[in-house]
């Protein structure tokens, strides 16, 4: 029985006669130089006739088989869709006719119903049926589905039916494959099953199998077979969330199959190497999953497949399965795809099988509770019905299956039309749509005509700028003037462009000088560019799917369009080369847009924040770039939409980003980018935006002094040891960029101040230009040496997200350095919460390994300078542990602290207190104390002090180990507290090619301190010594709270007790409170300071003068001058005098103040904030 639904109407083509005039005429033009083979295609219909008949003919009046679905009729307005299949040929345009149909053709296609079984030597579409089966057919395949109508009586167990499709056939007439039921869980009880044919006509035809069980839940499945298509396409859907029920296709019956053909995603294993095309033999020994199908795979699972082919080894039939449309698929989120993929499964007696799952429901409690912004867009707790689409085609073993293996495999090529790139979407890519600015001048969207003048003026008068573009200049003619000139613009692309990789320094060479080959070089670049975004999607497809792209293609899409805006209309491309660059751009743009390549609401994406900023925002380059494009502004809208989310969401307060500092860069392109070209061309500033600036004001301060590692070879450009970004979490050792000049020009005329500041920043990284991402090349002029900078104000500074920054100064180069890394954030991070990084005295000293995953990714808590727990031996990361900074508080010239807390999944914690003691003299004593004072989860459980050292083996005496410095400044480690430590040696070195230092290494020597309680803190002091320096003399007070130490400069009491107010000293030096600190100085000089502490408990004394407080304040005493800092909230501090010092005058931040004074006691109230205070002898 056939179910025709209201609207439907299927017409036959028919050869009476010439059409009458159309009533409307559609047209397929091809714009991408590409052949497409019986394509499925549909056309809108949207005419006024009082026709009841209508047919469609080709421009010869040739009538064409057609079918229409969703008519719909109001008086002679007549909308709805008519389908039929075509083929077009590269650069052809083809037209359609809809017009009114002979009367001779009118009758609607009817099923025939001869027996179940493939027409032999027929090209027309066709539906038999018996009492048994239905069978869709056409000139490619037949598909054999049970028919499901009149089979159930009553409760039937669901394993008693059969299943919703048995098997396929090619138009030999063997049926191959055979797919039943299986339950090896509670029983499932049918109450109803039918089978459907729900369309039917000339050009498709779609069945439903549908069954709803006893409980309610139910499984729909329809196959759809149309004219000339060599697949059948099969949609899924169900209720049933049953883990132990599912189809299984079994790839033995009439195929004997014992061969699997399929394509690995990036993870290599024992059955495929990484993206390899593999023809696996089955050996049939045991119970073994080869692969899992899945619609989209990105990167690290190993044995997914998007599609697989299986056929006998000598025998001829070859039956594939491709998994459609992931982005339909659901559950979504994370573990979507652990639900309804379809593994393949061996085992003995030949056993081969496809299993098609039904867990359809993910409960919301089994999401969980997630506060990461990043995850959330990735986990979802809806409850989903299960959605699956695929599809099932045969064949010949030889059309499948390449002797060569460099072939694109047929069933990648059935991918792109069936799922990817269907002509039936292409046609509607808006290919000719009318620019907004036809005539628009330039570049004009990263760079505008000014600044390719400005930069070609300073290529002739800043040195630096000079040197850059007469090195790109220079290397450039030499790898490709002679073969342009000799071969041809195919040879220069792949030798010279492709080959010797000249996409930065053409762009610089052509930035920097007038010379025109350098224009006709990009020329041929963007002409090449083109033609590759077209082979890797279309042509040649170098991934086994759209999802296995990942975020790198998008740098190919944004040079051809950096590249094009560059040259754009000035002659070097002729306009029908320019017209197939705008497609090329277009597709691109559709590319990056398309539902199946990323799309994190529906768990298509990684959980990097930077890929995800790598693919959408480029895309609002395009639709900028593009406007006028029906799509321009949807896609603009959805790439500001994730800039602004990335700006709130992925922006910690303070400013630090989600992701360490070397993955941070691989997201600024992106946003730069788009802001660069959102402010050129719509003069909207994101640049402005207070957390893009705080985020980049973050990303500069983090810097650590000048590394003396860098440059480990002279560099032209670069006469000094750079500043660089700490090697936390994933970032290489040496990590520069040059972003934080690209924000200085971006902000040079809204906020001077700022951008000097960041001018700073960058300059003190060499005023590096690379690292530039999508931009390289362009960073050039993205950046202005010309612009003036101006040293940051503050030294120390706290970043809720990333932990905390120490210093005593940004301009010696000697300065002594704290990165407490101990913030939440952890996307490429490691286990390396409460870690610090210590630079002193112009050596780098306590690092973490500046190596990115080779020859290891050294991510475990025991390789990171922090207090680790459990897992001594173990190479995993803990994945429930995390970290919080708790407390900042600095008298930038006296000394810093640092509170943080990390916590494991086992229940320890270990809060740090970090002292940085700082010096005038940036080789005096500038040392580390710190306490760590743990926490145990359970009784009994280890914790582990670890420490690494850029040294030679170091020598351990007692509770001292001396670490000798490579750099000429040694360390030495004094724990003074567990009582008579445990110190283990370790050491670990590695060598690899880093960005842009090329081949570097690194050697750490390091030393582990193990407790078994928390009934012993963690008390330590981290003392450099430069050469010729003598060793500090460290005692540790009586009572653990605090420590005497002997140095160079004079003796220092420093408290160190929080939550646990003490005091010790004697009557010429003492301190109490929580944390507090005074040095007597050889010089005479005295310092006092209060940190942290209760009311009237809070001291600093040495002889006559004394300091009490309850918040942060310091005192400088050098004779009778006298001065102080202040810090945090207002509070008051009462110093005692020298019993002999006149009255005095009280000036805060260069202002007299009102201060009172009773006897030799003097009481100022300090305001909220960071102060400096003078007292001065009247």
């Amino acid at each position: 029985m056939i179910f025709r639904f209201f609207g439907f109407l299927a017409v036959i083509s028919s050869l009476y006669g010439g059409p009458p005039a159309p009533l409307q005429t559609f047209t397929l033009k091809e714009y991408l130089n590409h052949s497409w083979k019986n394509e499925l295609v549909h056309f809108p219909v949207d005419a006024t006739t009082s026709e009841k008949n209508l047919a469609l003919a080709d421009s010869n009046g040739r009538f064409l088989p057609c079918q229409f679905t969703d008519l719909k009729r109001q008086g002679d307005h007549l909308t709805g869709n008519v389908w039929t299949v075509a083929s077009l040929e590269p650069r052809s345009e083809k037209f359609f006719n809809l017009v009114p149909a002979p009367g001779a053709s009118t009758a609607p296609a009817s099923p025939l119903t001869n027996k179940g079984s493939p027409r032999k030597g027929t090209v027309s579409l066709s539906v038999t049926q018996d009492n048994k089966y239905v069978v869709l057919a056409n000139e490619y395949l037949a598909v054999r589905l049970p028919k499901w109508t009149g089979l159930v009586k009553g409760p039937t167990d669901l394993t008693r039916l059969p299943a919703p499709w048995e098997s396929v056939s090619r138009k030999t007439g063997s049926w191959l494959g055979n797919a039943r039921w299986m339950n090896d869980g509670p029983p499932l009880y049918v109450k109803e099953a039918s089978t459907q044919i729900i369309e039917q006509g000339p050009v498709k035809v779609i069945v439903r199998q549908s069954l709803t069980l006893a409980d309610g839940k139910t499984y729909n499945a329809t196959v759809q077979l149309a004219l000339g298509q060599d697949a059948a396409l099969i949609t899924e859907d169900s209720t049933i969330d049953a883990p132990k029920a599912a189809i299984s296709f079994s790839m033995k019956a009439g195929l004997d199959a014992d061969h699997i053909f399929w394509n690995n995603q990036y993870t290599k294993t024992d059955h495929a190497d990484s993206w390899a095309l593999t023809d696996t033999a089955l050996k049939f020994e045991k119970e073994e999953v080869i692969c899992k199908m899945r619609p989209w795979s990105f990167w690290w699972l190993g044995d997914i497949t998007v599609w697989a082919g299986f056929y006998h080894m000598g025998a001829d039939n070859f039956v594939g399965i491709l998994a459609l449309h992931p982005s339909r698929w659901s559950p979504t989120g994370w573990d979507g795809f652990d639900r309804t993929e379809i593994p393949v499964t061996t085992g003995p007696n030949k056993r081969l099988d496809l299993t098609f799952k039904l867990l359809a429901t993910k409960k919301k409690s089994e999401a969980g509770v997630e506060t990461d912004p990043v995850l959330q867009k990735i986990i979802r707790g809806e409850e989903t019905p299960m959605h699956r689409e695929w599809a099932l085609t045969v064949g010949a073993v030889k059309d499948h299956v390449p002797a060569d293996f460099k072939t694109t495999p047929r069933l990648r090529r059935q991918l792109i039309q069936y799922s990817e790139y269907s002509l039936d979407e292409v046609k509607d890519y808006g290919f000719n749509f009318t620019a907004t600015k036809p005539n628009q001048a330039h570049p004009c969207l990263i760079l505008t005509r000014d600044d390719l003048q400005r930069v070609r003026r300073q290529a002739q008068a800043v040195p630096s700028i000079k040197a850059k573009t007469e090195a790109a200049i220079r290397y450039v003619t030499q790898c490709g003037a002679v073969t342009l000139k000799k071969e041809g613009w195919e040879a220069f692309y792949a030798k010279n462009y492709i080959g010797n990789g000249l996409v930065e320094q053409l762009q610089e060479a052509y930035l920097g000088s007038n010379d025109p080959i350098f224009g006709e070089m990009l020329a041929v670049a963007v002409k090449g560019l083109s033609q590759a975004l077209l082979n890797t999607f279309l042509e040649k497809p170098t991934r086994p799917a759209i999802g296995s792209y990942g975020p790198w293609f998008s740098e190919t899409v944004s040079r051809l369009l950096f590249h094009y805006d560059l040259i754009a209309g000035t002659g070097v491309l002729t306009s029908e080369e320019e017209l197939a660059v705008r497609n090329a751009l277009v597709f691109g743009a559709q590319v990056l847009s398309h539902p199946d390549y990323w799309h994190p609401d529906r768990g298509l994406a990684s959980l990097n924040p930077n890929m995800t900023n790598s693919i959408i925002l480029p895309v609002g380059l395009l639709g900028l770039y593009l406007a006028g494009h029906p799509k321009a502004d949807h896609w603009l809208k959805a790439s500001e939409k994730e800039l602004k989310t990335e700006l709130k969401d992925w922006v910690s307060s303070g400013g630090a980003w989600v992701e360490s500092p070397g993955y941070q860069a691989d997201s600024l392109d992106g946003m730069f980018l788009l802001s660069q070209a959102i402010r050129n061309i719509q003069c909207r500033d994101y640049f402005a935006d207070p957390q893009f600036k705080a985020m980049m004001d973050y990303y500069g301060f983090i810097l650590t002094p000048p590394d003396r590692r860098f440059p480990p070879r002279p560099l032209p450009d670069m006469f000094a040891a750079p500043m660089t970004l700490p090697s936390i979490g994933d970032t290489f050792a040496g990590w520069i960029t040059c972003f934080n000049g690209w924000m200085a020009a971006a902000t040079a005329q809204t906020d001077p101040a700022y951008s000097a500041r960041q001018q700073f920043y960058w300059k003190s990284q060499g005023s590096y230009t690379g690292r530039g991402e999508r931009a390289k090349g362009l960073t050039m002029a993205l950046t202005n040496p010309d612009l003036p900078d101006k040293t940051p104000a503050e030294l120390s500074r706290s970043f809720p997200g990333f932990g905390s920054i120490l210093r005593t100064s940004w301009t010696e180069t000697n300065a002594t350095y704290v990165c407490h890394r101990t913030g939440p954030n952890h996307h490429h991070y490691h286990d390396d919460f409460n870690s610090i990084v210590l630079y002193s005295k112009g050596a780098p000293l306590c690092l973490d390994f500046g190596n990115l995953y080779q020859p290891v990714r050294r991510d475990e808590a025991r390789y990171h300078n922090r207090v680790s727990f459990d897992r001594r031996n173990s190479r995993e990361q803990d994945p429930d542990a995390t970290g919080e900074l708790v407390d900042l508080r600095s008298l930038p010239s006296v000394i810093d602290y640092s509170y943080g807390k990390s916590h494991s999944s086992l229940g320890q914690e270990d809060h740090r207190h970090v002292l940085l003691i700082k010096s005038a003299n940036p080789l005096g004593a500038n040392y580390v104390v710190m306490r760590d004072k743990t926490v145990a989860g359970q009784s009994n459980q280890p914790f582990y002090w670890n420490l690494f050292c850029l040294s030679k083996d170091p020598t351990i005496t007692g509770n001292l180990v001396h670490f000798p410095g490579q750099l000429g400044v040694d360390l030495d480690v004094h724990m003074l507290s567990p009582a008579m430590p445990r110190i283990e040696k370790d050491h670990w070195d590695w060598k690899q090619e880093i960005y842009v230092w090329s081949g570097f290494s690194e050697e750490q020597y390091g030393m582990h301190v193990a407790k078994q309680s928390s009934a012993e803190d963690f008390f330590s002091v981290l003392y450099p010594r430069a050469q010729g320096q003598v060793a500090a003399q460290v005692v540790r007070s009586e009572d653990g709270s605090g420590l005497r130490i002997g140095h160079m400069e004079g003796t220092d009491l420093v408290l160190l007790s929080p939550g646990k107010p003490a005091k010790f000293g004697d009557a010429a030096m003492s301190v109490s409170g929580e944390i507090s600190f005074v040095r007597k100085a050889t010089d005479g000089s005295l310092r006092l300071a209060v940190v942290k502490g209760p009311n009237n408990e809070s001291t600093a004394a040495i002889g006559d003068w004394r300091l009490e407080t309850s918040s942060p304040v310091s005192l400088l005493v050098r004779g009778s001058t006298v001065s102080g800092e202040s810090a945090g909230d207002s509070h008051v501090a009462h110093i005692t005098l020298p019993p002999r010092f006149p009255a005095a005058v009280v000036s805060v931040d260069g202002t007299p103040v009102d201060a009172s004074r009773q006897g030799r006691e003097l009481t100022i109230n300090f305001p909220a904030g960071n102060h400096t205070f003078s007292i001065q002898p009247k």
